[in-house]
């Protein structure tokens, strides 16, 4: 039976069921546990269908069904990708933090222009005066 069948036979499942080898499971597994993923970013990075399943998957290698399963090698060019990735996930996450940072510094000057009465914004392009 295959997938989409598997979906119109069980018309209350939203997506169609999905079939994954032990190898890609052991992956998303490491992920988590060696790579220290979240759920969502193996999600995101894998493509694959939710939390749920990723759960399930650890909770079998922690029973010890992926023992026979092989890893592929990483090769030099994949260990680079995954550095990379691993870099722009810092960055973003940085990226995120600094963004509040400076919300929260623009609302401080306007409440304090606001409450003393003053200007302390510059504002770009005007002519200064002379002294």
């Amino acid at each position: 039976m295959n997938n989409l069948s598997q979906y119109k036979s069980n018309p209350k499942r939203k997506y169609p069921y999905n079939k994954y080898s032990d190898h890609f499971k052991l992956t998303c597994v490491l992920d988590y546990l060696e790579n220290k993923l979240t759920y969502k970013e193996i999600i995101k990075k894998h493509n694959v269908g939710g939390k749920t399943t990723i759960h399930n998957w650890v909770r079998e290698f922690k029973k010890g069904k992926f023992d026979g399963v092989q890893t592929i090698p990483m090769t030099y060019k994949n260990q680079r990708i995954l550095a990379l990735e691993n870099k722009l996930t810092t960055i973003k996450r940085e990226l995120k933090q600094t963004k509040v940072e400076m919300l929260a510094y623009k609302k401080m000057l306007e409440i304090t222009e606001r409450n003393f009465n003053i200007k302390i914004k510059k504002k770009y392009g005007s002519k200064q005066s002379e002294s």
